[in-house]
């Protein structure tokens, strides 16, 4: 399988009255845990007029070194807007260019609860949206990350199960002349891989953090309706695994759902692309 990567950029919110919010000039310890856990490698963009952040943490620095982590510098002429425009730019402007090289392996990834991008980079087109609500573990932040590369390589089997299972779930329920069993049966395997992958971190003694973790997914148009009529919300926990993946996850509160709506998009996605863009939620965490 190729290496997959993700673009990342520090927590932003739509405040009350409508305009972006930067949570942190940084990109947080739980971001950067979920990029090397569940991705190859990940890039923080930074540019020549508004930089924001070092980039010189510890942990950013180690993952530089192993070639995992990189700040791709973007070149502005000149620029208007607030640093939170600039960083939605940098990241689009990356997005675009990794796509151009690597098509079809590289995302976004966001902290928060909706997509936001900025108008000149982006047009407004129909996605879906898988939502895994309370079920994805993530190494807590108090993780080492030399640790996290040791699980990654010795349970390599697993996390590429999880992503296979998530880049190949959709297709299979659309391309299924029986839609309603083909869900069913590629949320058993989801939900299978996501109890080994608790399991596995629990047996090697990882703090776990249970994560809500939202894939958006594009360019589906006709079929935009079919996959998400009377989908709803699906209980991962007791209608498929049962009481075992329940106790791992210590709640029975673990949901996959599917919704259709009208979001922002990079006007330059490439056709390979199935997932645009991930966002992130920390719940809690757990020993």
């Amino acid at each position: 399988m190729q290496e997959r990567g993700i673009i990342v950029t520090p927590p932003i919110k739509i405040n009350n009255g409508g305009g972006l919010y930067i949570e942190s000039s940084e990109i947080t310890v739980h971001q950067i845990r979920m990029a090397l856990f569940f991705w190859d490698k990940f890039d923080w963009p930074d540019n020549n007029i508004i930089s924001i952040g070092s980039g010189e943490t510890n942990d950013l620095v180690f993952l530089k070194e192993c070639g995992i982590f990189n700040r791709t510098r973007v070149g502005f002429n000149n620029f208007s807007g607030g640093a939170e425009i600039a960083l939605l730019q940098m990241q689009d402007e990356v997005f675009k260019e990794k796509n151009r090289t690597e098509p079809g392996n590289w995302s976004i990834q966001r902290v928060g609860e909706e997509l936001i991008s900025t108008p000149s980079f982006t047009q407004t087109k129909k996605v879906i949206e898988f939502d895994l609500y309370n079920s994805i573990p993530l190494p807590s932040s108090t993780v080492p990350l030399n640790d996290i590369l040791e699980f990654k390589e010795k349970h390599r089997a697993e996390l590429l199960a999880f992503r296979i299972l998530m880049d190949e779930m959709y297709l299979s329920i659309i391309n299924s002349p029986d839609q309603l069993s083909a869900k069913s049966a590629a949320l058993l395997r989801l939900s299978v891989a996501i109890s080994d992958l608790h399991k596995s971190m629990e047996s090697a003694s990882i703090q776990r953090s249970l994560l809500s973790y939202r894939v958006v997914l594009n360019d589906f148009s006709d079929m935009w309706d079919t996959i998400t009529r009377g989908y709803g919300a699906y209980e991962l926990v007791k209608t498929t695994v049962g009481n075992e993946l329940a106790a791992i996850l210590g709640a029975a509160n673990a949901l996959f759902k599917i919704s259709s709506k009208a979001a922002p998009i990079s006007k330059n996605l490439p056709k390979a692309l199935k997932d645009y863009a991930y966002l992130s939620k920390i719940e809690r965490e757990f020993m």
